[in-house]
Order: C-alpha cells, then structure tokens, then sequence
C-alpha cells in the first residue's frame, strides 16, 4: 500500500487507534533507518511470553505481511518459578495458532554450566545468549531480535552507573550490535501496553518482575517514579544523553578501531607487546573492548571484566583464561579469542 493512503488511513482512525497505528510507523522507520531487518533473513525472536516479546512477536507477523522474511522463536526455561511450564505451554501455543516454528529449552537441558560472575540476572542473560546463538546457528539465522524498549534503555543507563562501567557503557544498548538486533528502543512500555489492551492480546506475567530483590526491580519501581516527580522531564533528557553517549561512542569507536587494526593481524590475533606499549590505561581498555566485539562473542560490559583481561594479558606466565563460554590464549605475545570446551560438569 502506497505511503499517502497508509497515512489517510491512520488520520481517519480514532485517536488512541491512531497514537497505536503511528506506534508500527515508527518501529517500520526504526528498523528501516538501522538496517535491522532485511528482505528474505531469518530472525530469531527470543520470546519470553511477557508483554514486550508478545507485543513484538505481533510486531513482526505484521511486518512480514509488507516484508518477506522467516522468524523462528526461542524460548529458555529458567526454571526459577513453578509457573515457568505455563510460559513455555503459552509461547508453543502462541506460535502453533500462527503457524511459526519455536524452540524450548529448560536451562538445566544445555550442555553447559555457567559461573556466576555477577548478578542472578546476569547468569540467566548469559544462558539466554548460549541458548539463543545456538538456534541461530541451527537455522542459519541473520540475527536474534530482542523485545528491550525505551523504559529498559533508561534502567540500563541506570544500572551501569551504579554498578560503574566505561563510556561504552553508559552508551547502553545499541539497535544492532553483534548478533542482536532490538526494534522497541524508541517504543515506550506503556505504548505496548496499550497495544496490547486495545487488542485483546494476552501475555505471560512474571512475578519476579516485583520484587526488590534485583536492583532493575527497584530502579524501576522505586527510584525512576521518585524521578519523574521531581522532574518530569527526566526521562526524555537521559534518552537525550543516551544518544550523546551513543554519539561519543561512535567517535572513540572509529579511533580504536584504526588503533586495533595496527596491532592484530588478519585472523583476529592480538600483538600484546604492542597493546601495553600503548602509553593510555583508557585507550589500552578501548582498544580490548573493541577485540571483544570484533571476535563477535557475548559478554557483559564492565571495567572489572576489562581489567581482568589486560591483568592476564600482562602475566608472562599464564597461557589461557576462560570467560563462560569463550576463552583467550596467549602465546609468544600473541594473544587469540576462542570459544571454550563446554562440560556440563563444570
């Protein structure tokens, strides 16, 4: 349908039918505009049955109708709640009514144990990432589609720097990065909601989303209404500060990776006299941040994670350090990025 009468068409409906309508312009001008989807890819949508992966599962069947491409879901089991077999009954059944292929796992059926290095949620983000590379692979999928939207963005921000992170992370989460892509990053929560009300459409909900016991919990229930009232503009000016960040980002970037080229040859290996010649701690950081990216592995951004590797990288005497699933070897100064040998026993 031509542009002018999709516009007749949402000026003529009602005005919540019409915020919704201007809703999937939006996303269709995001995607567009970051290159997220392409004409006959394959995506995998990690779909949670909560309300954001439904509203975006929805999101795509309606793209696909204007855009021909295939989109397999993926749907891990934490088996935290004993509610969790209801999820996977609700995701299966979501995708049999609209004939789309989906993928369940429980996490205690991967062929890998992850040490927690951190927060619970940040050992389920990373079986999640295991979980989801894996059925990219099995269909030789472009890319994995996350449901994160514009209220996660502001948490993130939020999150990294109580915890402390570098400037990349503070630039929080990008449209496409490595493997993923996130089409609601401009969406706000509410407007899902809203969607979803409008059509009747039901979802999963997830208690622990509740309690306070994660610290997202309590940003998002506690800290960020406490903001909003003494400013109500405090959201809008952080995603503006977000962008700045991203735009910061995107400069230092194109200056490591002219640095980074310099110092690694063409499979990827790193020249580690070369990196602790470099006189600046931050560039040292950068230039490691970008070899991570480039080796196209899943990691969570931090200075601690960063460090670590500049620490091994520095002892003559070690040869090898693993991070979960992947892991650096090093030898005669040259330094590599591999995935790790996965035992379930360990």
């Amino acid at each position: 349908m031509p542009s002018y009468f999709c516009n007749i068409l949402i000026l003529s409906l009602p005005l919540k039918l019409k915020n919704l309508a201007m809703s999937f312009k939006k996303i269709e001008d995001f995607i567009i505009k970051h290159n997220l989807i392409e004409q006959d890819s394959t995506i995998i949508l990690g779909l949670s049955g909560g309300p954001d992966s439904v509203f975006l599962f929805h999101f795509l069947l309606y793209l696909k109708t204007k855009l021909p491409f295939i989109f397999i879901c993926a749907h891990l089991d934490h088996e935290w709640r004993k509610e969790s077999r209801e999820d996977v009954e609700f995701c299966r059944n979501l995708c049999k009514i609209h004939s789309i292929v989906v993928e369940c796992k429980k996490i205690s059926e991967l062929p890998i144990k992850i040490k927690s290095r951190g927060s619970k949620e940040d050992v389920a983000r990373n079986y999640r990432r295991f979980f989801f590379e894996k059925i990219k692979k099995k269909y030789g999928a472009h890319a994995i589609a996350v449901a994160h939207n514009q209220d996660d963005q502001v948490e993130t921000f939020f999150i990294r720097l109580i915890r402390g992170t570098t400037v990349s992370g503070l630039s929080c989460m990008h449209p496409l990065q490595n493997n993923y892509v996130r089409p609601l990053l401009e969406t706000s929560k509410q407007t899902i909601l809203d969607y979803l009300k409008e059509k009747h459409l039901t979802y999963r909900f997830d208690a622990t989303n509740l309690s306070r016991d994660y610290l997202r919990n309590r940003i998002r229930l506690d800290f960020l209404p406490s903001l909003q009232k003494i400013d109500a503009r405090s959201k809008k000016n952080i995603l503006k500060t977000i962008d700045s960040m991203q735009q910061i980002e995107a400069l230092i970037k194109g200056t490591t990776r002219a640095m980074l080229s310099k110092i690694t040859d063409k499979n990827n290996t790193l020249n580690v006299k070369a990196l602790l010649a470099l006189d600046d701690i931050f560039l040292q950081r950068r230039v490691i941040l970008e070899w991570l990216y480039f080796s196209q592995i899943s990691f969570n951004i931090s200075t601690k994670l960063i460090d670590e590797i500049l620490r091994f990288l520095d002892n003559k005497k070690s040869t090898s350090h693993q991070f979960n699933t992947w892991k650096i070897s090093k030898k005669k100064f040259q330094a590599s990025i591999v995935k790790a040998s996965i035992n379930p026993h360990h």
